[in-house]
């Protein structure tokens, strides 16, 4: 039976890290899986990778890695970040990310081990291995809010099956500096992080977000 669309807004908890990379933006362009119709509206910029484990969510709880290579200009005269791969192991997760949101969500198997305050993680997808990397978190921890945050910056845009979904986030969590140190990476299922310096990290644990209600352009290519 057709799993069905759990609608937003989505409320979701658990802990996660984010980090910023930076690289040329010809690397970018060529592995960071950018749809050929914003190829051409690439800005560049910081990249984003992210990892979360969602404790609890509308959709259960899940696994999530997600890579923003940077800005694109869209056809709504906005200059957003856009995610162009994300893996889940959760098919309503899946179902949901597309249609809410227009999220390219993929699933993929995840592994985890921890040793201490290191967590390391490897994504498979079908079999064949697609990224590992490990992560510390470390340093005092501190309460953080996206209320501190420009909207822009806390915006994504998203192009899918010719309809642009724009959408703020909004959470709330505790902050801890964190480290990532890359294993592998296959540039055919992830973006090579071996390639990629990272400038900084953080380690969010315990916190709530909310992904709203999206704007929608309809029928709109660029």
């Amino acid at each position: 039976m057709k799993e069905s669309v759990v609608p937003a807004p989505w409320q979701l908890q658990g802990d996660g890290y984010i980090f910023l990379l930076k690289n040329d933006k010809e690397l970018g362009r060529k592995d960071a899986h950018i749809p050929p119709a914003l190829l051409d509206h690439y800005q560049g910029g910081l990249n984003v990778l992210m990892y979360v484990r969602y404790s609890a969510s509308s959709v259960g709880p899940y696994n999530e890695l997600l890579y923003i290579p940077g800005l694109f200009d869209f056809p709504n005269g906005r200059t957003d970040r856009s995610i162009t791969r994300i893996y889940v192991d959760s098919t309503a997760s899946l179902i949901g990310g597309r249609a809410n949101w227009g999220i390219p969500k993929e699933l993929a198997d995840f592994s985890l081990s921890k040793d201490g305050s290191e967590l390391s993680v490897s994504v498979s997808v079908k079999g064949e291995p697609a990224t590992a990397f490990a992560m510390k978190n470390f340093g005092p921890s501190l309460p953080v809010s996206t209320r501190f945050v420009p909207k822009g910056l806390r915006t994504l845009s998203q192009l899918y099956n010719d309809t642009l979904y724009t959408f703020a986030l909004s959470g709330k969590g505790r902050m801890r500096f964190a480290s990532l140190e890359p294993k592998f990476t296959s540039a055919r299922l992830f973006p090579d992080l071996m390639e990629r310096r990272v400038l900084a990290g953080v380690y969010i644990e315990g916190f709530e977000i909310e992904f709203p209600v999206a704007k929608r352009l309809e029928h709109k290519i660029l």
